[in-house]
């Protein structure tokens, strides 16, 4: 029986929707597990290291769901851990990892003071500025070196799986999540999971059609690719250079 599974990603992989589904009562009852966010017992709720600089040298609670964990392999593999566990990672494509920011940041995030002072900048910026100053700051937070991490370090850990946030929330996602619930050992068959989803569908969450965009909500537009819609030769000629081969390492290239 698993003792511990645990939930990695980095920030704009749809974090937030991932651990719903986790709390979903059907996978609370197959798993019989509760679902734990380490921060909470943070000051302010929120732990304020790099996401590449979040190592732990204790064990977080067992018999719980780790949800969501922000951090780099090299990280995660400093936590110890029970001989019976299962992790996984979701991946997104980085380029619009960088829109997602652009616009929860000047839009839609939760305001605070640090999110107010980034809103105003942004607001005061053109665009193409704004989507610059997201790869400035993803690169800085560690957010491009976390996601180049677990392409390359996970392979030979049997308990790691990675996962497309592409295939979570595509037309596909029921497969993508009977595969993510057999690798963490949860029993749910189809239907189960395409109830799952139903109640946490982007239109039942949105109130409208996926793809249809609001720039001021949480779920903006619920769409892979919208990364061309916005990015200006600049733009791409300034990813390419601060990301280097990661859209390569991760598959997206």
């Amino acid at each position: 029986m698993l003792t511990n599974i645990y939930h990695c990603c980095v920030f704009k992989t749809g974090s937030q929707w991932t651990r719903a589904v986790l709390e979903h009562p059907l996978v609370k009852n197959a798993s019989g597990m509760k679902c734990y966010r380490y921060e909470n017992d943070l000051p302010n709720q929120a732990d304020t290291r790099k996401i590449c600089e979040r190592f732990f040298d204790a064990p977080l609670p067992e018999n719980t769901i780790l949800s969501p964990l922000f951090l780099s392999y090299e990280c995660f593999d400093s936590i110890p851990k029970p001989k019976d566990y299962r992790a996984f990672f979701v991946m997104r494509d980085p380029r619009d990892i960088v829109v997602s920011w652009y616009f929860s940041m000047k839009h839609s995030h939760t305001a605070n003071n640090a999110i107010d002072r980034t809103r105003s900048k942004l607001n005061s910026m053109s665009a193409e500025e704004g989507m610059l100053k997201a790869i400035d700051v993803l690169d800085k937070t560690g957010v491009f070196m976390a996601l180049s991490s677990w392409g390359n370090g996970y392979q030979n850990d049997k308990n790691v799986r990675l996962f497309r946030f592409e295939d979570l929330t595509g037309p596909d996602n029921i497969d993508a999540f009977l595969e993510l619930f057999e690798h963490c050992c949860i029993p749910l068959n189809r239907n189960k999971t395409k109830s799952i989803l139903k109640d946490l569908s982007f239109e039942k969450l949105a109130g409208r059609q996926q793809g249809t965009e609001d720039i001021k909500s949480h779920y903006r537009k619920g769409v892979a690719g919208d990364w061309k819609n916005h990015f200006t030769p600049e733009i791409s000629s300034q990813f390419s250079s601060t990301t280097g081969d990661l859209l390569t390492v991760l598959g997206y290239e």
